[in-house]
C-alpha cells in the first residue's frame, strides 16, 4: 500500500487515533509553539489548515483566528478532530485531499505543516499554484517541515522548502531552521502577498 495514500492514512487512524503523537510528543509540541508565534491573538480572519490530523493545532488556531478551515485525508482523523474542536464554532473540518479539495478561500493565512513530504515534486509545485491562487491580498503562507527523513516520505523537509521557495509565486520574508539534538528540528519560511503590490511589515 502506498505511503501517499488515503487507504494508508485511513489504517493509520483507525489503527490507533493519533498514530503521529501529535498530541503528546515534544517535537509537536515545539513545532506548535513556533507556528504560534507567527499567529497573534485577532491577526488572521480566515485560515486553512490543510493535513489537520487530529485537531490539536486547529483548536489552538480556533482560539486566535476568525475562522478555521482544516482538512484531513483521512475520515478518521477528522473524525477525531471534530471530537478535538466541538467547543470552537469557528472551525470547519472536512474529509479532504490538497491534489483535490482545496477550498476557494480566499485565505489570509495558509498553514502547510508535516504535509510537504506525501507529494512529488510536480504535484508540490502544482499545490504551491493552487495555493498561493487562494492567498487575498497581504495574505501569508506558513510552511513547517521536519528536517529528518522518513521511509513513508517522498520528500525530505528540506527539499519541500527548497521546492516552495523556487515555485511559490509569493515573497519569501522569513525563515529558519531549528535543531534541537540529531533526531528532532523543522524547517519554517513564510511567503506573503505584498498588500496592493507593495510589501508590509513582517
Amino acid at each position: 500500500m502506498s505511503t501517499t495514500s488515503r487507504e494508508f492514512f485511513e489504517r493509520m487512524y483507525r489503527a490507533t487515533k493519533d498514530p503521529w503523537s501529535f498530541a503528546s510528543s515534544a517535537y509537536e509540541q515545539k513545532r506548535y509553539a513556533t507556528i504560534l508565534n507567527f499567529v497573534p491573538e485577532g491577526c488572521f480572519r480566515r485560515v486553512f489548515e490543510p493535513g489537520c490530523s487530529i485537531g490539536e493545532l486547529t483548536a489552538s488556531l480556533a482560539q486566535r483566528c476568525g475562522s478555521v478551515t482544516a482538512i484531513d485525508i483521512a475520515e478518521a482523523a477528522i473524525e477525531t478532530a471534530r471530537r478535538r474542536c466541538r467547543t470552537f464554532r469557528n472551525v470547519d473540518l472536512r474529509q479532504g485531499s490538497l491534489l483535490d479539495d482545496i477550498p476557494t478561500g480566499p485565505f489570509d493565512l495558509v498553514i502547510v505543516s508535516e504535509i510537504g513530504y506525501y507529494f512529488t515534486k510536480s504535484q508540490l509545485v502544482n499545490i504551491a499554484s493552487k495555493l498561493a491562487a487562494r492567498i487575498g491580498s497581504s495574505g501569508q503562507l506558513l510552511a513547517v517541515h521536519w528536517t529528518g527523513m522518513s521511509t513513508d516520505h517522498l520528500l525530505a523537509g528540506r527539499d519541500v522548502h527548497n521546492i516552495l521557495r523556487e515555485h511559490l509565486p509569493m515573497e519569501h520574508f522569513y525563515g529558519e531552521t531549528l535543531e534541537w539534538d540529531d533526531r528532532d528540528g523543522f524547517v519554517l519560511d513564510i511567503w506573503r502577498r505584498p498588500f496592493n503590490g507593495k510589501p508590509g511589515s513582517p
